[in-house]
């Protein structure tokens, strides 16, 4: 696993496309990009069907999350990078 940049390299690019292709069955588009989730007066109403990539990111972790123990690194970064390790997490300072 590389260090954490915070750079869109090629490996980031090709993590993501690594992790839509797997997972292209549930997401909404398949395009080598992580967009920001537009949530403003949206309701997503079914969890089990296609979901933009965030999103499915974010069902995942939080899965992953309640499917540990307490205690147990059961955050939603943490659990985050255990569904998905290829997908570099960086902190951008605000």
């Amino acid at each position: 696993m590389p260090e954490p940049k915070g750079i869109f390299d090629g490996k980031t690019s090709k993590a993501i496309w690594g992790f839509q292709h797997r997972m292209a069955h549930r997401l909404l588009n398949v395009d080598g990009k992580i967009h920001p989730g537009k949530y403003k007066n949206r309701v997503i109403k079914n969890l089990g069907g296609r979901l933009m990539t965030i999103t499915f990111l974010n069902v995942l972790a939080i899965e992953e999350t309640l499917a540990l123990p307490v205690g147990y690194g059961s955050t939603i970064i943490s659990a985050l990078n255990r569904v998905a390790p290829r997908l570099i997490l960086t902190r951008v300072a605000p």
